[in-house]
């Protein structure tokens, strides 16, 4: 861990996404939800605190990030912001100085995989498609 220049990360992920001729977003969602996993096994009180994929995703600034700033303050860290939240939907904003939205996404439907629960995601993006002001709404399928 450490604080990275974000360009150099986006450039290896542009690479690798030529050489495995996957698309960048795919890319980055399929490795959001392996990171979310691998939390589970790191921090897994993170999540046997919460129910369920919603009640997880609200307390990830509270909580999840308060212990990041411990550990790393100098972390620069986006901001999810909790619009509304009911039983079976959910709003969140995505708010940071970088473009990575699509690790949010793919960390999000990793949650609802740790809870076994099956979600859709739709995205607005705010900051003209760059990725750094995103409104997710997430639904629970049956």
């Amino acid at each position: 861990m450490g604080v990275y220049d974000h360009r150099e990360l986006l450039a290896l992920v542009t690479a690798l996404s030529k050489k495995m001729q996957i698309s960048v977003e795919d890319l980055v969602h399929a490795f959001g939800e392996h990171l979310i996993n691998r939390f589970t096994e790191k921090f897994p009180q993170y999540f046997s605190a919460v129910n369920n994929c919603f009640d997880f995703l609200d307390t990830v600034d509270s909580t999840v990030h308060v212990e990041v700033k411990k550990l790393y303050p100098e972390a620069e860290l986006p901001v999810f912001e909790t619009l509304n939240k009911n039983q079976d939907s959910m709003q969140l904003l995505y708010s940071s100085s970088r473009p990575f939205s699509a690790l949010a996404y793919g960390m999000m439907m990793g949650a609802a995989g740790v809870f076994n629960e099956n979600i859709s995601i739709k995205t607005e993006d705010f900051s003209g498609e760059n990725g750094e002001k995103v409104k997710f709404t997430l639904t629970k399928n049956g």
